[in-house]
C-alpha cells in the first residue's frame, strides 16, 4: 500500500475500506436486531395458538411464487428471488389465504423498515400491504404437507361471534418449522381482516 499508490490513492482506499467495514457492521446490528426480535416472537407465537385478538397488522411487502403446490415459474419471477436471497435472513415467508376459498398461496414478505433500509422499489409483483384492522391469532400445522386454509376457521368464527364482518382474505407468515413428536410442525402467525 505504500509504495504502490500515491498519498490521495492511499487516503482514497482507506475511506473505501472504512465504508465497506461501517456497512459490514451495519448488517450485522441489523441481524443481532433481527434475532431479538424472532425469538420474541416465536415465543408469543407459540403461546397464542388459537387464541384471538384484534390488532391492526404493521405494513410490509411481499410477493407470491407458489400456488397450492404449483410454483410460479416466470422468469420475472425467478430474478426476484434471486435478489431477494440477500433479504433472506430479513424476510418472512409469506401466505396469504383468499376469502372463503380452500387454496392458497405463499410468497415471501419483508417488513417496512428492511424495505427503507435496503432501498427496495415497490412495483409489481411486489406489492404492499397497508395497515388494516384484524383478528389477529397463531395457529400450527403438525405433518409435512398439511397446511389448510381450515386451520383459520376459528378465527372466522370468533368474527361471528363478536359481530365483525370478514372483509378480505387471511393472510400471515410461517414463524417457523421444527419437528415435534417426529413430526415435521409449522407455527404460523396469521391475520383475517375485518370491519365493525
Amino acid at each position: 500500500m505504500f509504495s504502490e499508490c500515491t498519498y490521495d490513492e492511499m487516503l482514497e482506499k482507506l475511506g473505501e475500506k472504512s465504508e465497506e467495514i461501517l456497512a459490514a457492521i451495519r448488517r450485522q446490528e441489523l441481524l443481532l436486531g433481527r434475532i431479538k426480535k424472532y425469538c420474541e416472537r416465536l415465543i408469543a407465537t407459540k403461546s397464542y395458538i388459537g387464541k384471538c385478538d384484534m390488532r391492526r397488522n404493521a405494513e410490509f411487502v411481499y410477493y407470491i411464487n407458489r400456488t397450492n403446490s404449483e410454483y410460479d415459474n416466470r422468469a420475472e419471477l425467478q430474478e426476484l428471488s434471486r435478489r431477494w436471497l440477500k433479504y433472506m435472513p430479513f424476510s418472512r415467508r409469506y401466505f396469504e389465504i383468499p376469502r372463503g376459498g380452500d387454496s392458497y398461496s405463499w410468497g415471501f414478505s419483508l417488513g417496512m423498515q428492511y424495505v427503507e433500509e435496503f432501498g427496495i422499489e415497490i412495483k409489481p409483483p411486489i406489492e404492499f400491504m397497508a395497515s388494516r384492522l384484524c383478528i389477529h391469532s397463531a395457529f400450527k400445522s403438525e405433518g409435512k404437507g398439511k397446511f389448510t386454509a381450515r386451520h383459520m376457521d376459528f378465527m372466522s368464527d370468533y368474527a361471528s361471534q363478536n359481530g365483525y364482518a370478514v372483509c378480505g382474505g387471511a393472510f400471515g407468515n410461517l414463524a417457523c418449522s421444527v419437528i415435534e413428536d417426529g413430526k415435521v410442525t409449522g407455527y404460523f402467525e396469521a391475520w383475517l381482516p375485518v370491519s365493525h
